[in-house]
């Protein structure tokens, strides 16, 4: 998914985002100018962006998020001369992070040698940090000062503050197309031959729980992922499952299979 927003700025609901963790597994960032500190996890934040596409700024170079694994962000180029697989790790991007909230503006050329178009996306993914000029540097990102005064002054003595949530983002982006009609089929099917439309990997049934609210319910699998590309899908490419096993299922990269997930639950 590759998705463009709509301001310089980034929307207030990115700019006021926050990740918060213990700060054992955080990274705690102390801004030198106010003396705030400012807490990222991360590993969550690209974590929640695996299969997300971003583009590096002021270029026509994307990546695509593929996983977030041993302290590393594991990405793939999609630009035409490169599909290389990049592993950017963590623990540079904290430090990159950490100097830019001191007041510093960082090249990105310099943080990892031959990697400065996934670091360049990465960083400026970020809800505090802007990729820019030539050569390419990060810094923050314009207005983050007045917010973060605005925010410390109104700061309350709860531990986790509240989030900032329902602004309009214009995003732009591909998405895969799927044929409806295949789907509907596969839930006829399966309820003709069974009676019953429940989960093929944990038995959870909608109708059964939640009566006829949940009657006809459920979510289809594809055990070949569309990303993979264009092609004919057959009923047999299929699968019946709950949303929660379906989350479970994509939590890895490539999906795991049904029967790994189905040994999960004990």
């Amino acid at each position: 998914m590759r998705e463009i927003r709509a301001s310089a700025l980034g929307s207030a609901r990115e700019s006021r985002r926050r990740l918060a963790r213990p700060t054992s597994v955080a990274s705690e960032l102390r801004s030198a100018r106010y003396g705030r500190r400012v807490t990222y996890d991360l590993g969550a934040w690209f974590g929640s962006k695996i299969k997300t596409e971003i583009a590096t700024p002021r270029t026509s170079q994307r990546i695509l998020i593929i996983d977030v694994i041993a302290g590393d962000v594991v990405v793939k180029r999609l630009d035409a001369k490169s599909k290389s697989i990049d592993r950017v790790p963590l623990r540079v991007l904290r430090d990159v992070v950490a100097r830019v909230h001191a007041g510093e503006r960082v090249p990105t050329s310099s943080v990892i040698n031959g990697k400065a178009g996934p670091v360049a996306a990465l960083l400026h993914d970020l809800p505090s940090i802007q990729v820019d000029g030539r050569p390419q540097a990060a810094r923050l990102r314009p207005g983050w000062d007045e917010l973060t005064q605005r925010e410390s002054a109104a700061e309350s003595s709860e531990p986790l503050p509240a989030g900032w949530e329902g602004e309009a983002t214009l995003i732009t982006h591909y998405r895969r197309e799927r044929d409806p009609g295949v789907r509907r089929q596969k839930f006829a099917g399966v309820i003709a031959a069974n009676g019953t439309l429940a989960c093929e990997v944990c038995s959870f049934d909608f109708a059964n729980r939640y009566g006829e609210l949940g009657l006809g319910f459920a979510e289809c699998h594809h055990h070949r992922p569309l990303a993979d590309g264009a092609r004919e899908t057959q009923l047999a490419d299929l699968a019946v499952v709950c949303a929660n096993c379906h989350r479970m299922i994509h939590r890895a990269s490539p999906p795991l299979a049904l029967d790994v997930v189905r040994r999960a639950l004990g």
